[in-house]
């Protein structure tokens, strides 16, 4: 289809394009496969999420076909391609969160969307009426042979539309030959009778005034031959008065009537003992009728050469009954070498098997889609991508192909699947490093609570030793999150209730290795948190464990401590109770006075949670944050001196 731009941008023309859109009579009709294929294919170049073919009205973008897209109807102030619509072409947006035109519209706002690709499809007379487009949740960019394939899609969208609209001008004109031929069959006929020396009118009969515009009376004793335009007619029927065995003739004639009008005439002559009897019939409507109807043929093979695949159509015996131009470019055969040919003779033999499957699909379900290889006269293989449907005329049945060369996308697709291995690859390759990392890691965490803990036993202060201790535990929290990292395939999230578990029972064997007068109950949900989270949560834990061991029970005297963990609508609740003396009314999270107070208040900074503390049955602290997906270092916060 020839593109112009006349209209592309035009404001002044926006009534005018709105018209020729409804003209197609496309909006709000239900799904139709031959364009639901073609957005699918277009979903399939970009491997992009979603593929929407769209046409725009006055104040809204109607979806005709999409995959994975929710809304058929969108108001044009929500809609990309309202400025698609505007470009001669097409409009591509590699970041829709970076432009400012579009960076406000919900679905990009929300980065479900990032990334754009559209081609406008355009009418016959040139209106911008639609697009097919392509949207995905990362930017991208494109290549030259991705945009040429959109276009060679948005082309076939055009083609379809005016397949469509042309099916439904045959019918209409369909129904109006029938009209026609009713009339033709009403139709007066004229009846002459010659003489067989001049071949001049005698004798005339019927509705010679209404049909012809003479009188009857006018035409007697002249020639009929002086009333018929085509001369070349003329001297055949004068020769075949004068020299024909054949007792009859019946030819389609021009006439001209008394007022100069041209009339097609049926027209019969016969031969009987010497005379020549005529008769006429009125043939205008329908001669007049099949020259449109010609034109119309013309014009849908025109519309068939101008796809940008290949079209066939093939009979019950599978021999080829139609066919346009690119499949003769493409198989290398004539039109004369394509009649009657074998559908199977054009399918390469290693996919004779599956083409057969696609025709026995198409006789049982009336559809079938499949990737097949033509095979050429001079032997070449080229993959199609080929949609067959039934089609039925009368009591005979047809199979009718259209496919799309994808050799371009078949190597595209081979380099993207050598480029996925090699991301593969090296992904496995830094797998391995993350491994190695979290490994010597939590070794060197190790060596470092080894160094505490040496301290620990070079002295004799006690105070001095539970400062070592709880900085040793605060160093094995960390050291337990990368074994945990180290033992796991996952190298960022943390099975933080098992981790929670283990990191206490640490704890408190650690701090009342020799008072069994004190019990821990642990009531954990099996749930995961980010490494940026888990570590300061970790922390948390250990300092608020370290504090009720120490202050909970003066005296050795008995008692249990509770960790719970929690996770509900998105936020996970961690709380540590004891049934020990109760929190000193001088504790102030605001203001700590304590390092151990100052760490609980940053790290519950650092979790963007709030902590609450509840003394009215001992003490119990509850730590409430939103569990998140959060990137970059875990130590975005490091709190200040004591």
């Amino acid at each position: 289809m020839m593109r112009s731009d006349k209209y592309n941008s035009d404001p002044n023309h926006e009534k005018e394009r709105v018209r020729e859109l409804l003209q197609y009579d496309i909006l709000d009709t239900p799904d139709e496969e031959e364009f639901d294929d073609i957005t699918k294919v277009a979903a399939y170049l970009f491997d992009a999420d979603c593929a929407l073919i769209n046409f725009l009205d006055h104040d809204r973008q109607w979806t005709k076909s999409c995959v994975n897209w929710e809304l058929r109807v969108l108001p044009r102030n929500e809609s990309v391609c309202t400025f698609t619509i505007q470009e001669e072409k097409y409009l591509v947006v590699n970041d829709l969160t970076k432009d400012d035109r579009f960076k406000n519209y919900s679905y990009v706002s929300s980065k479900k969307y990032q990334f754009y690709a559209g081609v406008v499809l355009q009418s016959s007379h040139g209106y911008n009426i639609g697009t097919i487009c392509v949207l995905d949740n990362k930017p991208q960019k494109v290549n030259e042979n991705q945009l040429e394939g959109l276009k060679v899609l948005g082309a076939a969208v055009e083609s379809q539309l005016e397949l469509r609209l042309k099916r439904e001008q045959l019918i209409k004109e369909h129904k109006k030959l029938r009209k026609s031929a009713t009339f033709l069959r009403n139709s007066t006929d004229v009846m002459m009778i010659l003489d067989s020396k001049n071949f001049e009118i005698t004798e005339i009969k019927g509705e010679v005034r209404k049909l012809l515009g003479y009188n009857p009376e006018e035409m007697r004793e002249t020639a009929l031959t002086e009333y018929l335009m085509d001369r070349e007619f003329k001297k055949e029927f004068e020769k075949w008065i004068e020299n024909s065995t054949e007792e009859k003739s019946s030819e389609e004639v021009e006439f001209a009537t008394k007022n100069g009008q041209q009339l097609w005439l049926q027209i019969s002559v016969s031969k009987i003992r010497g005379q020549y009897f005529v008769t006429a019939r009125n043939i205008t409507r329908r001669k007049r009728t099949e020259q449109r109807l010609l034109k119309q043929v013309k014009f849908t093979e025109g519309i068939l050469d101008h796809l940008p695949g290949i079209f066939f159509l093939i009979d019950s015996e599978g021999r080829m009954r139609k066919w346009n131009s690119n499949l003769e470019e493409i198989s290398k055969y004539t039109s004369v070498e394509l009649k009657n040919k074998l559908y199977m003779e054009l399918i390469a033999k290693e996919d004779h098997r599956v083409a057969q499957e696609s025709l026995q699909q198409v006789q049982s379900e009336g559809y079938a889609r499949r990737e097949l290889k033509i095979f050429s006269k001079e032997g070449e293989v080229i993959p199609h991508l080929l949609v067959s449907f039934k089609f039925q005329l009368h009591d005979d049945n047809y199979v009718i192909g259209i496919g799309i060369d994808i050799t371009e996308e078949k190597k595209a697709l081979e380099e993207i699947k050598s480029k996925e291995e090699k991301l593969h690859t090296s992904l496995n390759e830094k797998e391995v490093l993350l491994q190695e990392i979290h490994h010597r890691v939590k070794n060197n965490l190790a060596i470092v609570s080894g160094l505490f803990q040496l301290e620990i036993y070079n002295t004799e202060d006690k105070q001095l030793q539970y400062i070592l201790s709880a900085n040793q535990m605060r160093i094995k929290s960390m050291a337990l999150i990368h074994e945990s990292l180290y033992s796991h395939s996952d190298f960022t999230d943390i099975h933080f209730g098992k981790y929670l578990e283990e990191l206490s029972s640490t704890i408190f064997k650690t701090f009342t290795a020799e008072a069994e007068s004190l019990k821990l109950e642990l009531d954990t949900d099996s749930l995961s948190l980010n490494i940026n989270q888990a570590i300061p949560c970790a922390l948390l834990v250990n300092e608020l464990l370290i504090n009720a061991l120490k202050h909970a029970f003066p005296d050795e005297r008995d008692g249990k401590i509770k960790v719970t963990l929690r996770e509900k609508d998105g936020f996970v609740h961690l709380s540590v109770q004891d049934n020990g003396v109760g929190l000193d009314p001088g504790v102030n999270f605001e203001n700590p006075a304590t390092l151990g107070l100052k760490l609980i208040s940053h790290l519950v900074k650092q979790l963007y949670g709030d902590i609450k503390a509840d003394s009215s049955e001992g003490t119990t602290f509850t730590v409430s944050f939103r569990k998140e997906q959060i990137k970059g270092s875990s130590a975005r916060y490091i709190p200040g001196d004591a």
